[in-house]
This record gives C-alpha cells, sequence and structure tokens, in this order.
C-alpha cells in the first residue's frame, strides 16, 4: 500500500510539473531571501506578472535568474520604476548605465495638508452638457484604476517547470524520465586475419574391421 500511495504521489508531481499550472506559492520565495532594508517588498519588480518562481521584490532585484541586470534596469527605465540603491550601486560597479536614476533627485515626503472638499451636486442637477463631461471623466478615471490595479497586481502563481527553468535544472529534471539510450551496435570481423593450415590425420582403427571367418575344414572340426 506505501508502494502505491508513494507512486501516486510521484505520478500527481509529475503531472503538475509538465503541465505548467501555475500554484500559489509565490510567497515562499520570500523565505529564501533574507530582508533588506532598502528594498521595500510593495515595491513593483520585473517578474511581477511572471510565473517563475520570483514572488517578491527582494527576491527578483536581488536573486533574480530570469532577467538579466540589464534587462531589469531596461525594464525600471520602460516602466517608470527607480530599482533599490542597492541594485543601483551594482549595477554602477558593473559598468552599467545608471545615470537616469543617480542625478534624480529624492522628493522629500510631501507635508499632510487638509483638503476641504466642497460637496458634488447630483447628475440630476448638472445641465446636459456638464452631465456628459463628468460621465466621461469618471468612465476614464475607472479605466485608469483598472489599469493601475493590473500593474501592481501580485505576481501569479508559479509554474514549477518555469521556475525548474530559471533555476537551470529543467533539463536534469526531464532527463530522469527519459530511458537511457543503448549503445549503437557493432560490427565484429571475427574472420582469421591469416589463413591457418590444419593437418587432417586419418586414423586406422583395427577394432573397427571385421573378423576374418575361419577355414570351412577347422569350422567341420569344431562341429564335430
Amino acid at each position: 500500500m506505501p508502494k502505491r500511495l508513494l507512486a501516486a504521489a510521484l505520478c500527481l508531481y509529475t503531472l503538475v510539473v509538465t503541465s505548467g499550472a501555475p500554484l500559489p506559492l509565490a510567497g515562499v520565495t520570500a523565505l529564501s531571501v533574507p530582508a533588506s532594508d532598502s528594498i521595500d517588498s510593495s515595491e513593483r519588480f520585473p517578474c511581477e506578472a511572471c510565473p517563475c518562481g520570483c514572488g517578491t521584490a527582494e527576491h527578483c532585484w536581488t536573486r533574480c535568474c530570469c532577467h538579466t541586470l540589464p534587462q531589469r534596469l531596461a525594464w525600471a527605465r520602460r516602466e517608470g520604476v527607480r530599482p533599490p540603491d542597492e541594485v543601483i550601486q551594482t549595477a554602477r560597479d558593473a559598468g552599467l548605465d545608471v545615470n537616469a536614476w543617480v542625478d534624480e533627485p529624492r522628493l522629500a515626503k510631501p507635508l499632510r495638508t487638509t483638503v476641504v472638499e466642497k460637496p458634488t451636486p447630483s447628475l440630476d442637477e448638472l445641465p446636459p452638457c456638464c452631465r456628459r463631461r463628468l460621465e466621461v471623466a469618471e468612465q476614464a478615471k475607472a479605466k485608469e484604476l483598472t489599469a493601475q490595479e493590473s500593474k501592481t497586481k501580485p505576481a501569479p502563481g508559479v509554474a514549477l517547470l518555469q521556475a525548474l527553468a530559471c533555476q537551470g535544472v529543467a533539463e536534469a529534471w526531464l532527463a530522469l524520465g527519459e530511458a537511457p539510450t543503448p549503445p549503437p551496435a557493432e560490427l565484429i570481423d571475427d574472420r582469421p586475419t591469416a589463413p591457418a593450415c590444419e593437418r587432417v590425420v586419418v586414423s586406422h582403427s583395427l577394432a573397427s574391421e571385421a573378423p576374418t571367418p575361419p577355414p570351412p575344414e577347422r569350422r567341420a572340426a569344431s562341429l564335430s
């Protein structure tokens, strides 16, 4: 019974890995990376929409093996995201262009101000022209909020096969299920390289010959 359960578990594991179905394991990578003071876990990161196993900003910016450091910096330029300070320092030591973030001044935190909002009139109180403008503005604001939520949503589940490929062990894992290839057949020539002369000896055995019958006189004497 334990062997059957083990075989069933291995079959299920193989099915899950080969299917590429994302699993809710994005938070597991946070346990393998020590927390960093300069990297906020709520920041955006290049693998935020990739099921490769980089479930946090710490793991993606420091130990991502799906994207190289130049690719991560290119993503940051394209998305308008500032990489963490230690990533910028690492890129600078590697001779990469980080002027876009080094020259960028650090903005101070804005002061808290109290804003008094005027009550917004209802749509029925507005004239038709203003009502239409307000509806268009609300639709545009809703689309913008939806786009921001899609960008800042957490990373999807982890696809195990893609995570293995990210770590460079996918081919080794898949090789475990392959039968070993038999060696190629070789033709062996067992013919002698030089003619061998064998001496045939014909033996003459006297025991194999029939005895000579006695003469008739001796045969008659023996009978009498």
